[in-house]
């Protein structure tokens, strides 16, 4: 393990200390992600956390304290929160490729037969939420590290034989992912994804981006979830490749709902977002099912709320 690692665990150990001892209640907690993984690096990696408890009593008040308390750890960024109410459905909903990712969390707690699927649309949807949570400009420049970082993010959805000299900008990247997973519509999704990028740089509300762009189809499909808000011109009928890509990106966005409760106490908008996910589903009879999950969240959310 090296000096980096070892400060990092250090932290965690320090952060377990405090929150064990100003959180009453029985609850587990471990890191994950990239400090098992090469491209790790000292002070620029996050240290994300998942945290466990066995009982919903007084949730929202420990998740608020257990968030206050890692501000104070300058390098733990993003904590997962599983609680009984949402344990179970946030485990089934979660992209297999990101479970993965949560090396205490997979072996201790999912008692399925769950593994990792070599569906195209489960891969597409890890690269695109670990594209997306990262580049903000498709003509910037990876650094090494990040290029190290998609190097196993590639390999590990079945785009091997890359070396770091087969990309050098975000634009690059998401062309090796699309060429991958979208080859009969490869040009078509990365035209539109650009169209995207060159838009949010300019600053224009996602509305007026959708309104304008001739492109509806493809954000709906690759972005439900930032798109779910909208009306598109005319009906779309999703092919059942685009289907299996939008329960895949839905599913994705239940759980991150899920595992992130607070967001309903401090973002009213949270509420309308997903309000809008449900009235998008509502129009597509494949995804009926999972209208229920999110309606099962809001009840659960509501009941955490009072």
């Amino acid at each position: 393990m090296t000096p980096g690692k070892i400060v990092y665990k250090i932290i965690f150990l320090l952060y377990v200390l405090v929150a064990k001892a100003m959180t009453k209640g029985t609850f587990s907690l471990w890191y994950r992600n990239s400090i098992f993984e090469d491209y790790f690096s000292f002070l620029r990696s996050d240290l994300d956390v998942t945290i466990w408890f066995e009982s919903n009593d007084a949730l929202l008040q420990k998740v608020n304290r257990l968030r206050k308390i890692s501000r104070y750890f300058i390098v733990i960024k993003e904590i997962n929160f599983y609680y009984p109410l949402i344990s179970s459905a946030a485990i089934k909903y979660i992209n297999p490729y990101e479970l993965s990712r949560d090396r205490y969390l997979s072996p201790k707690y999912v008692t399925t037969s769950l593994t990792t699927t070599t569906s195209s649309a489960a891969q597409l949807t890890y690269l695109l939420r670990m594209f997306f949570s990262e580049a903000d400009n498709l003509n910037a420049t990876l650094s090494n590290r990040s290029k190290k970082k998609w190097i196993y993010h590639l390999s590990r959805t079945q785009v091997n034989k890359i070396n770091q000299e087969d990309f050098h900008t975000y634009e690059e990247l998401l062309t090796l992912i699309l060429k991958k997973h979208c080859n009969d519509k490869f040009n078509v999704y990365l035209q539109a994804l650009i169209e995207l990028d060159n838009n949010l740089l300019r600053g224009l509300p996602a509305h007026i981006i959708f309104e304008s762009t001739s492109y509806q189809e493809e954000f709906m499909c690759l972005l439900p979830h930032q798109f779910c808000f909208a009306k598109s011109r005319t009906p779309i009928k999703f092919s059942p490749v685009q289907l299996e890509i939008i329960r895949y990106q839905l599913e994705w966005e239940l759980w991150a709902m899920m595992t992130q409760p607070w967001l309903f106490h401090e973002h009213q908008n949270t509420f309308e977002h997903l309000k809008n996910i449900m009235d998008f589903i509502n129009e597509i009879i494949e995804l009926q099912d999972l209208k229920k999950e999110f309606q099962n969240l809001s009840n659960n959310i509501q009941f955490l709320l009072t």
